[in-house]
């Protein structure tokens, strides 16, 4: 190959590149351009994003495809410098006998090469260069005038203005709430600040005069009560911990300590029906039908103090409570508690240390104790969480009062969220947890009936205060309250209660 053949090769290829590059560029501004053009007539507000990444892309597709496509192979160039330079095929010849040797070839390619010397190739066609232009002139056209259209600004929405005048009977309603709160025993600061809270709002009515600014008083006064109950009362924090730690045990001590779940009245009562059913769990209860082994009675029991204490610590350290609230001591004491009066002769055992004192004392003695230490925290639990009753009463009546009193949509109050998860995902309240212990899951009972439970004062169905009641006799039992043949007599009654009558046997003893 002649060194005229190849530089009009090399020139045949730059054109090629050349051209898919301004028809790209030339079709990525129109397209863009269009699309800047359409958003200012329609949505009135321009991407310039979206218009240059769409552009770019154009310009890769066309120019991309434009040089695929005219991208030229040898034979294709050698055809194209025959015809524009009328050279009757020579390039093609000398191209199609470039392997072979003699000198009839060499003098073919000596004579093809000299007929290339002085050629010369238009790098651009008018026809070209007009239609790229025009191309180019349109997108710029079009930018242009996307960029010129005014914006269409639509002026401000203008909300009519409420007119607002706090009225006398409404001051006088602030005011009582003032003083209710002030001589409720809510602890201090917040109940200092609840009512300096309701009295900025207060203020702050008198002057308003419109609706919206008295929205405005209103949301910041109830934020403020909010944030204070909040503070004041840890017990949500907690009772969702223990909750969460999934066992029978800790899930009613959660319920226990729920004072959310507290009826207006006979609310000790309430508590001591729940937490007895807590202690009640720390029972150990023997399979059914399953001869009782004392030392695997021991190690069972034993198990569950453990369990339940390492329980109680991990939801205590959990909830991010400060170690110095009295719910979070009261709590701990119940997990950990090892607490000896030799002076008063009493003593406070909790449930991690009777784990390790159980081999000692025995299960029943361990029972006692974990009574006696029930017994004493007890009281002290009621205390505390009566109080944090009080603190979150008081600001739920404040807020409640003053959404009523203007009309104010009613925040959601938080509360504890006692809800087991199923397998499909749907929640379910576990207010009536499943069965355990001798009855074992799947019981069926006699009758899906509600009745009415004595200790929530709610009606439920007969299996769930069935189960009660059962755990609460069994503990009586193993506390040894009941001659033997009281024992028996009891458990062939639930026997019966769970089992239905035998009627093989009632028919032998006929």
């Amino acid at each position: 190959m002649g060194d005229n053949y190849l530089n009009l090769k090399r020139k045949v290829l730059i054109q090629i590149i050349l051209k898919a590059i301004l028809l790209g560029l030339a079709t990525g501004i129109f397209v863009g351009s269009a699309i800047a053009l359409v958003q200012r007539l329609t949505i009135e507000k321009i991407s310039v994003t979206l218009c240059v990444l769409v552009g770019f892309a154009v310009f890769l597709v066309v120019g991309g495809v434009y040089a695929l496509i005219k991208l030229p192979t040898e034979k294709r160039i050698a055809r194209e410098l025959d015809q524009r330079l009328a050279l009757k095929e020579k390039v093609q010849t000398m191209l199609a006998y470039k392997e072979n040797e003699g000198s009839i070839y060499e003098l073919q390619r000596e004579d093809t090469n000299n007929s290339l010397v002085g050629a010369k190739i238009s790098w651009l066609s008018i026809k070209f260069i007009v239609i790229i232009a025009l191309v180019a002139l349109m997108g710029v056209g079009m930018m242009l005038s996307a960029i010129l259209i005014p914006e269409k600004i639509d002026p401000p929405v203008v909300i009519p203005e409420v007119p607002f005048k706090i009225t006398e009977l409404q001051i006088s309603a602030i005011e009582e709430l003032i003083a209710y709160v002030n001589a409720t025993e809510m602890d201090e600061p917040y109940k200092e600040n609840t009512v300096k809270a309701l009295t900025t709002l207060l203020d702050e009515l008198k002057t308003v005069t419109n609706v919206a600014d008295r929205d405005v008083a209103l949301e910041s006064a109830i934020a403020a009560i909010c944030y204070e109950m909040d503070a004041s009362s840890s017990a949500i924090e907690i009772i969702n911990e223990i909750w969460k730690s999934n066992t029978e045990a800790t899930k009613l001590l959660a319920k226990a300590i729920n004072y959310y779940d507290w009826p207006k009245i006979d609310e000790w009562e309430k508590f001591v029906a729940k937490i007895t059913e807590a202690r009640v769990a720390l029972n150990y209860i023997a399979p059914k039908d399953e001869k009782t082994d004392e030392q695997k009675k021991l190690e069972a029991t034993k198990a569950l103090f453990q369990d339940m204490s390492d329980k109680i610590i991990v939801a205590l350290s959990s909830s991010k409570i400060s170690e110095d609230d009295e719910l979070y001591i009261t709590l701990l004491r119940l997990a950990t508690a090892n607490e000896v009066n030799e002076e008063l002769g009493t003593r406070v055992y909790g449930l991690q240390t009777l784990s390790t004192l159980i081999d000692t004392l025995g299960y029943a003695d361990a029972q006692r104790e974990l009574d006696t230490t029930f017994t004493v925290l007890n009281n002290e639990l009621y205390r505390v969480l009566s109080q944090h009753k009080i603190n979150t009463s008081t600001g739920e009546y404040a807020i409640t009062r003053i959404c009523v009193l203007f009309n104010y949509p009613l925040p959601k109050f938080e509360r504890p969220q006692l809800i087991d998860f199923s397998e499909d995902g749907s929640g379910s309240d576990d207010s009536s947890s499943g069965n355990s212990g001798a009855i074992g899951e799947g019981t069926e009972y006699g009758s899906d009936d509600l009745v009415y439970d004595p200790f929530t004062g709610e009606y439920v169905e007969y299996g769930v205060i069935l189960d009660k009641y059962y755990k609460l006799m069994f503990g009586k039992l193993e506390n040894g309250q009941y001659t033997d043949e009281e024992k028996k007599a009891i458990e062939k009654y639930f026997d019966i209660l769970y089992g239905g009558f035998d009627n093989k046997n009632e028919e032998n003893e006929n």
